[in-house]
């Protein structure tokens, strides 16, 4: 005799992943007319007044969907929870969605598209990627979107190890103009380019200028920045001008683009190896793998990732080992990349700290190097032999604000790991400063 537990949850926040939770886990309007079409045997209650719901979960069975998604929430509130079960669906998932596709304060299509399907390909291993095509554009309040979403199926998520975001390597955009005149398209990209000057320079923004019924029925303007790093994280940035009928004074095309290249850089800021819209997905496919560990870089944690974490410990019983990336960075900056004890030419670490200027010669050995990181790093008491063989104590009071690493001789191409353990190090100790 199977034993089903009940979970009562009260209020509406989060009800998309209460449902999508209880399908994946196997626990007891127009959302939930897509999760009926999308499973098979699942059924719905709900009282006369509208505020009780009786869900029960059936199978998920996938295939090829028409959803109309209305002009109250835009395209990718129903599209996030479904690309949460599209890999364990029994047949691959061809929906297409019908709606608004780009709203102000809502994740726009074009952020799903290009954050959320880079973390789905890390969990997800298939033949075919996951695809999301944009056929119109739709904006408030007529909508007129069509957008159409097309994913493999894969019941065996393999395990991510991912800790290394990179550096921001080039920013790529798109700045769209639907029913207005298309000089706004580059006054966008202007005020873009103007706010991200200086930062980096491989800066290319394209125009997408949709006519007809390519481009819904109501005008609009908007642009969608990412930037991308050498590890193949992507972070977003998006702003757009408001509503036909709104009640407000409406954005000049400059500000729009400011807008989308702060909102860019305030993503870079926060750093991690995935953008901050899309960790709720990454922490839930790393629960529903494989039996492996998976470890995975964030950013500060959004209100919705802590509440995602919740609902995961509530539905799966999973819970995650958090740890501080300065503790980590310290784990790697203690690690010398020279681990057959290799004795080379001496070298020297030069910082300054509150007290004053400190310097420590090092051979460039694995001890000899981490432990010298550590001490100008955490401020600790380092000893070392000079060149006479004496040994020397370097008295080091706090953690160091800046720091150069050198050695006497040219570095082979073979051992500039140094330099780069160095730079980790540096990190470090400007965070603590800080």
């Amino acid at each position: 005799m199977v034993v089903h537990k009940e979970v009562q949850l009260e209020g509406c926040n989060f009800l998309r992943q209460h449902i999508v939770f209880s399908l994946l886990s196997g626990f007891e309007r127009t959302f939930l007319s897509m999760i009926k079409k999308v499973t098979n045997g699942t059924e719905i209650k709900t009282n006369k007044n509208g505020t009780e719901l009786t869900f029960r979960p059936g199978i998920i069975q996938g295939g090829e969907l028409e959803i109309d998604c209305d002009v109250q929430r835009c395209v990718s509130y129903f599209l996030e929870p479904l690309i949460l079960i599209a890999p364990f669906c029994k047949k691959p998932l061809d929906v297409h969605f019908t709606g608004v596709t780009n709203s102000i304060n809502e994740l726009s299509v074009d952020a799903i598209r290009a954050t959320w399907l880079p973390v789905f390909s890390r969990f997800v291993l298939a033949d075919q990627n996951a695809e999301l095509k944009i056929n119109a554009r739709g904006f408030k309040p007529d909508g007129g979107g069509s957008v159409t979403f097309t994913s493999p199926i894969k019941r065996n998520l393999r395990a991510v190890q991912c800790v290394g975001p990179g550096k921001v390597c080039k920013v790529r955009g798109l700045a769209y103009v639907c029913k207005v005149t298309p000089s706004i398209a580059s006054r966008m990209i202007d005020g873009a380019k103007k706010m991200l000057h200086g930062y980096i320079a491989d800066v290319y923004i394209t125009i997408d200028q949709r006519k007809g019924p390519h481009g819904g029925l109501s005008p609009g303007f908007g642009i969608f920045l990412t930037a991308e790093t050498t590890e193949g994280v992507f972070y977003h940035g998006e702003a757009m001008s408001r509503p036909k009928g709104l009640n407000e004074e409406q954005i000049v095309p400059e500000e729009v683009g400011e807008q989308a290249a702060r909102r860019l850089l305030d993503e870079i800021h926060r750093g991690g190896c995935t953008d901050s819209s899309s960790q709720s997905l990454a922490a839930s496919f790393m629960t529903l793998c494989d039996k492996d560990v998976s470890k995975f870089l964030f950013g500060p944690l959004t209100i919705c990732s802590v509440r995602t974490l919740r609902n995961l410990r509530l539905f799966f019983e999973q819970m995650f080992k958090l740890e501080e990336w300065w503790k980590v960075k310290a784990e790697v900056a203690g690690k010398s990349q020279y681990q057959e004890g290799d004795n080379h030419n001496k070298g020297k670490i030069h910082g300054f700290d509150k007290m004053g200027e400190n310097s420590a010669e090092y051979a460039t050995n694995a001890s000899s190097f981490a432990a010298a990181l550590r001490a100008f790093a955490f401020g600790q008491n380092y000893q070392a032999t000079g060149q006479g063989g004496d040994v020397k104590t370097f008295k080091i009071e706090d953690a160091v604000s800046s720091m150069e690493v050198w050695e006497y001789d040219e570095l082979p191409d073979t051992r500039k790991k140094s330099l780069q353990n160095a730079l980790v190090a540096l990190q470090i100790a400007n965070d603590l400063a800080t």
